[in-house]
């Protein structure tokens, strides 16, 4: 069976392969990279008390195997390559942190461990919890043998967003073209019937053409 091409494909990306070199960057161009990133993170299903050998998934990605930075969630890796690009656009670290603490919200500070908070972290305790995710996982980076040079790892989150955002516009746009050709057909067939007289065939629809 030939596989069919010619539709929009899921981007794939081979991580620390240094493929994806990162040009110079804007604050703006920064700030919506990692406002993407940061959002629907990728978390492992579990009960308290209980082990669990379920992947860490999200809406759109899921961690088919073990690694040694990703616990529960894949939360401290997009925190670090956040900043990372933020501070790429000329931002210092405790500036990129503010921003990124600023993005998290209440999602940050709230461990699903222990005791609960009875009052939230204000701005700058969640900017030195940013900080303190962001140093953590450089400490342990998985590539760093290849730091300065290129990060994998940041790599690996400005590819994927670039990626997935073209990908989704072609989604986007073939739904777009789907729907216009699926109204014009019925509206082709509505003329046909209010120009003939008896009945009318239904007009030929194909197969892609499918009502959303």
């Amino acid at each position: 069976m030939e596989i069919d091409h010619s539709g929009p494909c899921i981007p794939v990306f081979i991580l620390g392969e240094g493929h994806t070199p990162i040009p110079p960057l804007s604050r703006k161009e920064a700030i919506s990279l990692a406002e993407v990133i940061l959002q629907q993170e990728a978390r492992r299903s579990v009960q308290r008390g209980q082990h669990s050998d379920e992947p860490i998934r999200g809406d759109f990605i899921c961690y088919s195997s073990r690694s040694t930075w990703r616990r529960g969630s894949d939360r401290v890796e997009r925190v670090y390559a956040a900043v990372e690009l933020l501070q790429r656009s000329g931002l210092t670290n405790k500036e990129a942190s503010l921003e990124v603490a600023a993005m998290l919200g209440q999602r940050i500070g709230n461990s699903g461990r222990g005791r609960k908070r009875r009052r939230p972290l204000d701005e700058l305790h969640r900017a030195e919890t940013v900080r303190a995710l962001y140093n953590d996982f450089k400490n342990r980076h998985p590539f760093k043998e290849k730091l300065p040079t290129h990060d994998p790892i940041v790599e690996k989150w400005y590819s994927l967003v670039l990626s997935f955002s073209a990908w989704a516009m072609e989604v986007v746009n073939a739904k777009e073209k789907l729907l216009e050709d699926y109204q014009s057909s019925r509206n082709l067939f509505q003329w046909r019937k209010g120009c003939t007289v008896g009945k009318i065939p239904a007009p030929t629809m194909p197969d892609s053409a499918v009502p959303l």
